[in-house]
């Protein structure tokens, strides 16, 4: 959303029951904290699988064989498979809502901390080798998507 501060944006839905708050947004408003994952093609269907909605006593890591680790600033683990991780804290929520009902909450966040895998690092220019990292976004329902074809354009010099 902003490079300077550095600042996410990201929405968690909400379930169609009694508890309409998923785990994620329940945890995320209790800490105020959160860690984003970028997800990458080499670990998709494990990804995928964090997304089921199990019951609380269920670890979606653990389900998924995925590798917590400590953050270093933030409470909530990181996953180690990711190679790109921002340790965030939580700026403030905006709920969607339709027929009064809250359907989703958008999730503002300042970055505080980033980890970056040192392959997908291109320490002159100080960013992010996109098609080393091959990140993945999801659509919406069971669609994902990776990155088609990147157009670098220099801004002009004026």
């Amino acid at each position: 959303m902003c490079h300077d501060p550095p600042t996410v944006v990201f929405s968690m839905s909400s379930k169609q029951t009694p508890n309409p708050k998923k785990d994620t947004l329940q945890n995320i408003e209790k800490n105020r904290e959160c860690v984003i994952n970028i997800i990458s093609s080499w670990y998709l269907e494990q990804a995928n699988i964090t997304s089921g909605e199990y019951p609380p006593s269920i670890s979606e890591l653990d389900e998924a064989k995925l590798t917590s680790i400590p953050s270093e600033i933030v409470s909530p683990p990181r996953i180690k498979e990711s190679a790109l991780q921002f340790e965030c804290k939580v700026q403030d929520f905006y709920p969607i809502l339709k027929d009064n009902n809250i359907v989703s909450t958008i999730a503002i966040c300042s970055i505080e901390l980033v980890h970056v895998q040192e392959d997908i690092y291109d320490k002159d220019s100080g960013t992010i080798f996109s098609q080393k990292l091959q990140p993945i976004s999801r659509l919406g329902g069971i669609d994902y998507s990776s990155l088609g074809d990147i157009i670098s354009i220099p801004r002009p010099k004026v």
